[in-house]
């Protein structure tokens, strides 16, 4: 049911759940799998469905056209797919530049009118989306080395301590505000993603011994993560994942410490040269990651 919430605001989360059969299938015994599968599946199936289903049916009511949650996943797609996509921010698509009233979107109203004047005839927002989802996919078709040098930037944005913007630069704000001067800083550190998202991995590489237990956390990491880059990298969009990331830093400074608890020093130097590696990658600035436009 929460995570069905969650959907709502996050549809990208729902990614997610394709994959907690895989946990229920490895959690269960080998004779007995597909009955957990249907005794475990099906309630967490129906608990997504109670919270999405009258949106999709909304949807249906409203625009006589079948959308799960929202339409916007094509344009965005594109935006992160293109030959002048830089993974961090939006692409110009021409048309309208500023806001016609307060309730217009301008990006999806330019989405609309450039894809029915390429395909001649009025669409449903499902086959804007459609339209747009496709011109995505054949940037990474028909340019395979531009989208895979352009999904390693968005990998190396995912992983640095900057936070990018999204309307509003954050470390702006902070000149506002004696809360956000305290808990976020950049000097040579980005604070505090810079520090916690390299204790996080080396808390991972440390968990894989037990990667049963922590098999559903591991998913939701690496499947969010997906999502994101997929797309393109925002500080906004990592926010779900903070709380992982957390988890895992903790784990990872504290096994750190039983190394040297347990004068085991040469996994200890090992363990460290790993953390220095990813502290310094996360705290870098490749790609002018750190240049932001402060907004007017």
């Amino acid at each position: 049911f929460l995570l069905g919430v969650s959907a709502i605001a996050r549809p990208n989360i729902l990614f997610f759940a394709l994959w907690v059969p895989l946990w229920v299938m490895v959690e269960s015994d080998k004779g007995s799998r597909i009955r957990e599968l249907f005794r475990l599946g099906m309630p967490f199936l129906l608990g997504i469905l109670v919270v999405v289903a009258p949106v999709t049916l909304r949807n249906w009511v409203v625009g006589r056209d079948f959308i799960l949650i929202s339409s916007q996943g094509g344009i965005t797609f594109f935006f992160g797919n293109n030959p002048r996509s830089d993974g961090k921010s939006v692409t110009d698509i021409g048309g309208k530049v500023a806001f016609a009233d307060a309730f217009e979107d301008p990006t999806w109203t330019n989405s609309v009118e450039f894809a029915e004047k390429a395909l001649g005839r009025k669409l449903k927002p499902s086959e804007v989306s459609g339209y747009w989802y496709r011109q995505g996919l054949r940037f990474i078709l028909y340019k395979p080395e531009e989208a895979i040098h352009l999904y390693l930037k968005k990998l190396y944005y995912f992983m640095n301590g900057h936070e990018i913007p999204c309307l509003h630069v954050i470390y702006f704000q902070r000149n506002y505000s004696t809360l956000l001067k305290v808990l976020l800083w950049e000097k040579f550190i980005s604070f505090p993603y810079g520090i916690i998202f390299p204790l996080c991995l080396l808390g991972m590489v440390f968990g894989y011994k037990e990667w049963r237990r922590f098999l559903p956390i591991y998913l939701f990491f690496l499947t969010y993560a997906f999502t994101i880059i997929i797309f393109y990298v925002w500080g906004r969009y990592r926010l779900p994942l903070v709380g992982i990331l957390i988890i895992f830093a903790v784990y990872g400074a504290d096994q750190l410490y039983r190394r040297v608890r347990e004068r085991n020093l040469k996994a200890f130097f090992v363990s460290l040269l790993f953390l220095i590696f990813l502290f310094g990658l996360s705290n870098s600035n490749f790609f002018s990651v750190r240049k932001d436009d402060i907004p007017y």
